[in-house]
């Protein structure tokens, strides 16, 4: 081969070799200054560092400075990051907003967040400068950062918390904090499965000194680690801002136990005062606190004491030592904080200009005062003032002479303001002006101005500032503002709009349902708007829109309301409106007749006054409600439903009717029902239907029987019904059941049927009860079975019969006796009764040769007795009244008399029958 050729082939080997060998990655340049400084470069988990950096491109949202945790000194975990380096951070914070006067330099505090034993981190800061969704040179910044087990802070006051964090030997175990020793608990906290844990605990109440904390993992039994706490002195003071002669109460914590303190009051002009307190002699206590209070002093240095800031300063014999502010100034306070624009607060003064005149602003706004305000002497002041026309908000209040000044904060809770009802009307119009928040005094007067006219009313406001007022709507139509201000300048206004509008609606009357057409004009153009009828919405055909010019030309449906002269209304957004009345003749209903059924009995259905329109669709529902008023059960009740001829099931004619009947399934329960019909247009109706039970009747033939007779069942019902049974059931609970009564013979509008029983002869005597269950329906009765009569108790009675007819006749032989012109007649019924008791002799005697027909003989027998009686009644009532009596007492004594004869005679003939 030649030389050349081989020297050229190898060294495009070598070239091709040397470009298949991956390069490593290279990170982007940093950007230095990004972060520029960190407050802390190690502590534990759960510490907040802040990180500081200064970018060359502005701060924005669209341009924002992210903070990433990340484990190696590496480009964040951005999306599509260049030069090779994987995903990996944990974003922390997004600044969009730059330090306050800058536009490159940003301040933000980010957590520590927990992690498991392990090495340095890095905040790293991106900020993606051209916005390309890549990590580009000169865009990322770090800063390393050591996760240590510790405490932060390592110094501090009594009370101040103390982050604790590390990593526990057992995971999930409890972790421990002791004050100096384990006797001294001061917090607890559970490890993290990764053994982690970050919480904080809080300073004890202390001398001042260095201490030990101890962490100790609980369930190991081993000490975690120690770290020192310096507890330093601290004052507060109450108040902060105060007047000379004023009493401030010092508060100290971390000093010296059992030590003497000084306290000095000096100005930044180094003049320096030992301050008198009460206790005279201040001593801290076996925890190095103490409270005590001095008097600010009138004169310093032989001098008056100056408004201004002053440093307290407490130390104890040890030199530990602590500061605090205290400003010396003019006070105000106000009475109430808060409230609406128009409310009167009480406003008093100290430490002002002797008889100087005050001045209250607020918001920017010079307030009127109730009367003028001045300090007397000793520069102290009360007074009143209103609070202005302001937005809600929290305000600083300024009291002011012509050498000091004061401030308070007061909440603004409402702002002036007027309301016109309505806001748009026609010429002519009475409109009401409403106010709120003005000057919250009785009968301050209130101007109202109409826009380019004059002055047009004046009223006066309510003690809460409120007032009301009618106004008449200017004749030419136009867009006016009305504005109210009273006299204490508070204001507020609002617009009103003057407009004339012209509207027809076709027909005038008619049920609901009823379409009707709307031409309306004077409308806003192109806008949306309400059409309703006494307050409720038509039903529109087509949108609600008015046309470029602002007419309105559409159809609607009355909807559900109540019979009667309406109002029907046509208002667009911008408030322009018409109305017209409309008479609404019949409303929207249901009919069923009956009204109350059983089950599987057809009723039949009417709706009327829906939509007009054919095929509207109908909802139709029956249901039943609990006591409480819920539904109980809900059915579709077109199920149900046969349409009558010319109507469509489901669906409404072209009148908004439907018709036909409907029957409900047998296991329908007992009660009232609901019946609900709404149209797709939200016409309804409602109606009530009461399931009841059937008609059924059942009784007996007689209601006496005696052993042997045949008794006989007599049913009615509304629906033929076969099978039934009758239970029937001796006095003594016995149960024989009757099971041929069938309910199949119509007669009217009843099914009829018949079932027989014969009883026993030796059938129990007394009350028999029965009953039967037909369609759900209990009916039950009772029959008496008596007894038989024997020829022995029908003697009895015929000896009764006997003594009865004795007395009769010996009633009648007195009453003869005694009735003169009478005598006759009376002989006469004597003799009849003579006869008759020799009848019943002869009765008595052929009783012997009785053998058969005894039960017509017993009947005959009382029927006889009956009889006697009542002409024995008669014939006493006749002797009683003997001395007037007349022909019409003889005449029911006669007949009475004819009965009894009639009774015998029927005996007579028994007797001869029985004797052959």
């Amino acid at each position: 081969m030649n030389k050349k050729i081989l020297s050229s082939l190898i060294t495009t080997l070598l070239i091709v070799s040397i470009l298949a060998i991956p390069v490593p990655p290279v990170a982007a340049s940093k950007d230095p200054n990004l972060i520029y400084k960190t407050s802390l470069s190690e502590g534990p988990m759960g510490v907040s560092v802040t990180v500081s950096g200064n970018t060359t491109q502005v701060i924005n949202s669209t341009y924002p400075v992210k903070i990433y945790w990340c484990k190696a000194d590496q480009v964040p975990d951005v999306a599509g990051e260049g030069y090779g380096y994987g995903m990996q951070g944990e974003l922390l914070a997004t600044v969009e907003s730059p330090i306050e006067g800058t536009t490159t330099e940003y301040k933000v505090d980010v957590t520590v967040p927990s992690l498991p034993p392990g090495t340095v981190y890095y905040f790293v800061a991106w900020q993606d400068k051209n916005n390309n969704g890549y990590v580009d040179d000169g865009e990322w910044d770090s800063e390393p950062f050591d996760v240590v087990a510790s405490i932060y802070p390592k110094s501090g006051h009594k009370g101040d918390e103390i982050l604790v964090g590390g990593w526990a030997t057992t995971p999930g175990g409890l972790v421990e904090v002791y004050w100096e020793n384990l006797a001294n608990k001061i917090g607890e906290a559970y490890a993290k499965a990764d053994r982690s844990f970050s919480f904080t605990v809080k300073t004890p109440d202390s001398p001042a000194g260095t201490y030990s904390i101890l962490v100790y993992d609980r369930e190991a039994g081993e000490t975690l680690f120690i770290e020192t706490y310096t507890l330093t002195a601290e004052i507060t003071l109450s108040p902060t801002a105060t007047l000379p002669e004023k009493t401030v109460t010092v508060t100290g914590t971390g000093f010296a136990a059992n030590q003497e303190i000084t306290l000095t009051m000096l100005n930044d002009s180094t003049v320096l005062t030992t301050l008198t307190t009460s206790p005279e002699t201040v001593e801290t206590d076996d925890k190095g606190s103490f409270n005590c209070t001095f008097e600010v002093p009138k004169t310093i240095d032989s001098g008056n004491v100056v408004y201004g800031d002053y440093t307290i300063k407490a130390v104890d014999e040890d030199g530990n030592e602590a500061e605090a502010t205290v400003t010396l100034k003019p006070m105000i306070t106000l009475s109430p904080t808060e409230g609406p624009s128009g409310k009167v607060v009480d406003i008093t003064g100290e430490g002002f200009t002797a008889n100087g005149n005050v001045t209250i602003e607020m918001g920017g706004v010079t307030c009127k005062t109730v009367e003028a305000i001045q300090a007397n002497s000793s520069g102290i002041f009360t007074g009143k003032f209103v609070v202005p026309t302001l937005d809600k908000d929290t305000y600083t209040v300024n009291a002011s002479d012509e050498n000091y000044w004061a401030t308070a904060s007061f909440e603004v809770t409402g702002k002036t303001a007027i309301e016109v009802t309505p806001a748009v009307g026609s010429p002519g119009e009475t409109i009401t002006v409403k106010g709120y928040n003005f000057t919250a005094i009785k009968d301050v007067v209130v101007t109202i101005d109409f826009g380019t006219m004059l002055s047009y009313a004046k009223v006066n406001t309510t003690e809460n500032g409120e007032f009301t007022a009618t106004l008449t709507a200017p004749d030419v139509p136009g867009t006016y503002t009305i504005t109210a201000t009273d006299s204490y300048d508070l204001s507020a206004s609002t617009t009103f709009e003057s407009y004339i509008t012209t509207m027809t609606i076709l027909p005038e009357s008619g049920p609901t349902g009823t379409k009707i057409h709307i031409v309306a004009s004077g409308f806003s153009a192109d806008t949306e708007f309400n059409a309703t009828i006494d307050g409720k919405l038509l039903v529109l055909v087509g949108d609600n829109k008015t046309s470029s010019t602002g007419e309105i030309d559409k159809y609607a449906y009355i909807p559900t309301v109540p019979a009667g002269i309406c109002t029907i209304t046509v208002m667009d957004e911008t408030g322009i409106k018409a109305e017209e009345t409309f008479d609404v003749t019949a409303i929207t209903e249901i009919t069923v007749d009956p009204s109350s059924a059983p089950t599987d009995t057809s009723v039949s259905i009417k709706l009327r006054y829906f939509t007009a329109e054919e095929g509207t669709a109908l909802t139709l529902k029956i249901y039943n409600v609990t006591d409480e008023g819920e539904v109980s059960k809900e059915y579709d009740l077109w199920e149900y439903i046969t349409a009558a001829d010319g109507f469509e099931k489901e669906k409404t004619d072209a009148s908004g009717s439907f018709e036909g009947t409907f029957k409900l399934p047998v296991d329908f329960a007992l009660g009232t029902y609901y019946i609900n019909a709404t149209d797709a247009n939200g016409l309804y109706a409602q109606a009530t239907f009461e399931v009841i039970k059937p008609y059924v009747k059942v009784y007996t033939g007689a209601a006496e029987y005696m052993p042997g007779d045949t008794v006989m069942f007599f049913a009615e019902c509304e629906f033929e019904v076969l099978d039934q049974v009758i239970n029937l059931y001796t006095p003594s609970g016995f149960k024989t059941e009757i099971t041929d009564l069938d309910l199949e013979t119509k007669k009217g509008s009843y099914y009829t049927g018949t079932a027989t029983y014969l009883l026993p002869s030796d059938a129990e005597l007394g009350t028999w009860v029965w009953n039967a269950t037909i369609m759900d329906v209990l009916v039950e009765g009772t029959f008496e079975v008596v007894e038989k009569p024997t020829l022995s108790t029908l003697s009895e009675d015929v000896s009764r019969l006997k003594s009865d007819l004795a007395d009769l006749s010996k009633t009648v032989s007195d009453l003869s006796d005694l009735v003169e012109g009478q005598a006759s007649d009376i002989s006469s019924l004597s003799d009849s009764v003579k006869n008759l008791k020799d009848l019943v002799s002869d009765l008595s005697s052929s009783l012997d040769k009785v053998e058969g027909d005894i039960d017509s003989l017993s009947t005959a027998v009382s029927e006889a007795q009956s009889a006697a009686k009542d002409a024995s009644e008669a014939a006493s009532a006749a002797q009683s009244a003997v001395g007037g009596i007349s022909t019409a007492v003889y005449l029911a004594v006669i007949l009475s008399l004819i009965a009894a004869v009639a009774a015998i005679m029927s005996i007579v003939f028994l007797q001869r029958k029985i004797a052959g």
